[in-house]
């Protein structure tokens, strides 16, 4: 047993210095990876331009340290002093002039340099740099805006409404960008930009001696949106966001003359990267990539030694190509001629669309010299600023007084899910199953540890609730309690704020269920890891007694899905925790605390695991020794993001886009994870090659139109838009779609209530009602929170309140190992009757899966319509998706595994002649392709290409 563990932290050496003017609790951005784009070309002798239409185009990957010295496999690139230092054949430092555009920002190098064919210096040659996005450190900011007492100048934290939001730090200023405005703290002093008249409005700030950052002027207050005098705002900087970063990569043959690797039948991988600043390598699962460099140092499986192969780059589309002895995927063997290409992909913090309008020095120098117009600015012959003094209204600085108050880092969000419905007037119990579910977010106060909701601040520790009245000012504690079994708090204990009116209702009452809290209480505690959902497929089949193989042709197929921890890369399934690394098969039983291992061997030449021991056959639930299993992982889920449409005009003089006067539009999108494309209803988004295509419904033909990103990294589509009032495309408008996060796995409980047969254990499900609702996951208890109760999947229990007493009331349930399901037995309302009924019973199936997108870009809900049950069984399906392969229908169900407790989703095929539904089912050239060569076994993907064509089969 082994592990490779890697640590990348970042410590700044002594020559990392913090940014200009920053307070001494503020970050020191780190070393970044960057995207830069070099034209070679050859010079004019006579004028010494550069004719860049004819020059040598590569996109290439560097690194910026934030000194604003970038960091390329050309040299140090230094713009600031207008060098570049280089290296000649010794070794020794090699510095140069170079030209800096201030409009444009390009960089060109017109001595020594580099011809990339040949390796040599050139005096013939020229160089024009592009820094492609340029992005500033991305920082937490968190804002607190709160009443300050006119007379003693204390402000009333408690009472305050927090944000926290990403901002930006501009290293070569020591600016701090935020929603608020733009600080600086040389001058001591926040700059805003009013959207409507492009006015730049000047105020002063105070510093406190914890860094917190105080605005006592022209403070709005959120309310009534108007300026308050007596209302501060106190802003506090926070770590660093850093970037996430992707790697793409596929193995192919090497062409040799053309120096590229054949794409057409490799299949490309997407994998995390972490990046270490200080050794500047990007760790992979596939090795040590060094971006300046160029090069991938690998690990000899059978020595244990290094091996560094140092690749070059595709011009045409900035891949990394690293030349012969990788594996082939069909000899599992070195093959000299496989080659490996891969690109590194960064996604940046998402910054709020507010921040980007907000001013800098460099902006207003600007204005004063050029007399830039804002979007819906008018043209005045004086720079649009204000003075110090204009702005600043009320109690001077000096007077406003803090207290204690220290900074809120970004893991103090939580994951909130609220029910909200009647309580009985007697005991104060509240009805949560037929409630109103919202899942929300919460921000942890570090000093008095409530959690800041839209319903106002929650206390964990005793259960209250305390509100503000918008109307009044006055703020009201409802009591409320924490039910020890659970951990859910409930507030009962006056008027609760009812989501459809927005109006305070006695009657109601709320039941709020935290994720995330003791990791938000306490820095010190790891937070649990986001884990992926991926799809797996395993062949159960027999085992050649003699050759000891496996015979996928006559196996039986099933399709699931299981969780990928990132960090740690074990994948939690139905049949156990499998550990690639290691080549094992963990089954922990938290009953018995008996744990098994199996051994898996994985195939080094497609990346299968093969279980020869210890295999249940599915058909009678037993373990058969003649039996052996290949699991094949398909790939990880393709996740949902939230995306922002604002469509505008745009001035055909300018360019300018009046984004104050455009439609905003909120939607969701796909990421197709294979490719890193977007599929929004706007049309697919290809990031890389920068364009959009569209699809005709009449006529499906295709159209592919240019984007363009902006500093920000919003997509700008400037041709083809829609003009949503009308449907019809007007030449006049532009759209800016900015991508957010991504959506969380959603969970689904679907269940029903019916007569139980006791001899069959199954219930009556001829004129039952299924119900579907959604529950909240906490993965540090293992816990399902529902509106009918929590769920502890590994006991098989419910723990619900019971809303006549009041009282915790426990269901031990059994989980079915055939079907994953959770079966309460006696005691539930028969609908008939209205009356409990010993004779009825529940079912309960959680399904766990990311959300599905329409064409309209909203999240599909799922139905009860959309639900079959077996009658048999009493398995309860889900419609998931319609195969473009088979033509068939394909339905999910939850699993529950009986011994470990992980919940996963089984796919099946419904049979158009029976209407029944089969998870398992024989292998057969439409849903698995064996490889005779490798025996490596290729799996659907369904999922269809540009023209409609279903994508078949990967590994």
């Amino acid at each position: 047993m082994g592990q490779v563990i890697t640590i990348a932290t970042y410590e700044p050496k002594e020559s990392a210095k913090p940014v200009k003017h920053s307070l001494p609790s503020h970050p020191i951005p780190k070393r970044r990876v960057i995207k830069i784009l070099v034209i070679t070309s050859k010079k004019d002798p006579a004028t010494g331009r550069i004719d860049t239409e004819k020059g040598t185009v590569e996109k290439l990957t560097a690194v910026d340290p934030v000194s604003g010295i970038i960091d390329s496999k050309y040299g140090k690139i230094d713009p600031q002093n207008n060098k570049i230092i280089q290296k000649d054949k010794s070794g020794k430092p090699m510095v140069t002039a170079i030209n800096v555009d201030e409009n444009t920002g390009q960089i060109y190098v017109n001595d020594n340099v580099v011809d990339s064919k040949t390796g040599k210096i050139d005096p013939n040659l020229s160089q024009v740099i592009n820094v492609v996005d340029p992005q500033h450190p991305a920082v937490l900011i968190t804002t607190i805006t709160a009443s300050r007492d006119p007379k003693t100048g204390a402000v009333d934290l408690s009472n305050g409404r927090t944000e926290a939001t990403n901002g930006k730090i501009i290293p070569e200023t020591g600016e701090i960008v935020t929603k608020q405005g733009t600080i600086n703290l040389k001058l001591m002093r926040i700059m805003t930009r009013d959207p409507k008249t492009g006015i730049v409005h000047e105020r002063p700030i105070q510093v406190d001696k914890d860094d917190n950052i105080i605005i006592s002027s022209g403070v709005v207050d959120p309310r009534t949106g108007n300026v308050n005098p007596n209302m501060v705002q106190i802003i506090q900087v926070g770590p660093e966001v850093d970037p996430e970063i992707q790697v793409r990569t596929y193995v192919g043959k090497v062409d040799s003359k053309k120096n590229t690797i054949d794409s057409k039948n490799a299949t490309p991988d997407t994998t995390p990267g972490l990046y270490d600043p200080d050794k500047n390598k990007i760790y992979t699962k596939y090795g040590h990539l060094d971006p300046v460099e160029e090069t991938l140092t690998v690990v000899d499986p059978k020595t244990g030694k290094l091996d560094t192969r140092q690749g070059h780059i595709e011009p045409n589309t900035g891949e990394l190509v690293f030349k012969g002895g990788f594996i082939n995927p069909k000899s599992g063997k070195l093959d000299k001629d496989i080659g490996r290409a891969m690109s590194v992909h960064i996604t940046e913090p998402v910054i709020d669309s507010v921040v980007s309008q907000q001013p800098s020095e460099r902006d207003l120098h600007r204005v004063a010299s050029e007399k830039v117009v804002s979007p819906g600015a008018k043209v005045t012959d004086q720079p649009l600023i204000t003075s110090p003094q204009a702005a600043s209204q009320g109690t001077p600085v000096k007077e406003v007084i803090t207290g204690v108050l220290h900074p809120i880092a970004k893991h103090r969000i939580v994951k909130i899910m609220v029910i909200t419905s009647k309580k009985d007037p007697k005991s104060g119990s509240i009805d949560v199953e037929n409630g109103i579910i919202e899942h929300l977010t919460g921000i942890v106060d570090p000093k008095t540890g409530f959690i800041e909701t839209k319903y106002g601040q929650v206390d964990p520790k005793t259960g209250s609730l305390i509100t503000r009245d918008t109307s009044t000012g006055q703020t009201e504690i409802i009591q409320g309690k924490v039910e020890p079994t659970t951990g859910q708090i409930i507030v009962s204990g006056g008027p609760i704020i009812d989501p459809k009116t927005g109006k305070p209702d006695p009657t109601l009452g709320q039941v709020f269920s935290v994720v995330g809290l003791k990791q938000a209480m306490d820095p010190s505690t790891p937070p649990s890891p986001k884990k992926r959902v991926i799809k797996i497929t395993v062949i159960t089949s027999k085992i050649d007694p003699k050759t000891g193989k496996i015979d996928p042709d006559k196996g039986q197929i099933e399709q699931s899905t299981a969780l990928l921890n990132p960090e740690n890369g074990l994948i939690e399934s139905k049949y156990g925790l499998i550990d690639p690394k290691n080549g094992k098969l963990i089954i922990n039983d938290p009953k018995s605390g008996k744990v098994d291992v199996k051994p898996a061997q994985v195939n080094e030449a497609n990346g299968q695991f093969i279980v020869a021991s210890g295999v249940t056959d599915p058909k009678t639930g037993k373990v058969d020794s003649s039996l052996g299993q290949i699991i094949s992982v398909s790939g990880q889920n393709d996740p949902v993001l939230e995306i922002t449409t604002i469509t505008a005009k745009r001035d055909p003089k300018t360019g300018s886009i009046d984004l104050n006067n455009g439609q905003m539009e909120n939607s969701k999108a796909k990421k197709i994870s294979a490719t890193g494309e977007i599929e929004t209803k706007y049309g697919t988004v290809d990031m890389k090659l920068l364009r959009i295509t569209t699809r005709d419904p009449k006529t499906g033909k295709t159209e592919q139109r240019p984007i363009q990103l902006d500093a920000e990294g919003n997509i700008i589509i400037s041709s083809g838009v829609k003009d949503p009032k009308t449907d019809s495309i007007n030449p006049d408008l532009c759209q800016v779609i900015k991508i957010g996060s991504e959506v969380e796995p959603e969970v689904q409980i679907v269940t029903f209530v019916g007569k139980l047969d006791p001899k069959k254990n199954v219930i009556d499900s001829k004129n039952v009602t299924p119900e579907v609702s959604s529950g909240l996951y906490n993965p540090s208890l293992h816990r399902i929170d529902t509106k009918y109760g929590q769920i502890d999947p590994v006991k098989g229990t419910l723990t619900y309140l019971d809303p006549k007493t009041g009282k915790v009331e426990h269901k031990q349930g059994s989980v079915d190992p055939a079907t994953g399901q959770i079966l309460f037995k006696g005691g539930f309302v028969n609908p008939k009757t209205g009356k409990h009924d010993p004779n009825f019973a529940r079912i309960i199936s959680i399904l766990i899966s990311d959300s599905q997108v329409n064409d309209k870009g909203e999240i599909v809900k799922r139905d009860s319509k959309s639900v079959k049950i077996d009658p048999k069984t009493n398995q309860i399906w889900m419609f998931d998706h319609h195969d473009p392969i088979t033509k068939e229908d394909v339905y999910s169900t939850g699993y529950i595994d009986p011994v470990t407790g992980y919940i996963t989703t089984v796919y099946g095929y419904i049979d158009p002649k029976t209407g029944t539904i089969a998870k398992v089912t024989k292998v057969d050239p439409s849903n698995v392709k064996i490889d005779p060569e490798t025996n490596g076994v290729f799996t659907k993907t369904a999922q269809v290409d540009e023209t409609g064509t279903p994508s078949l089969f990967r590994l």
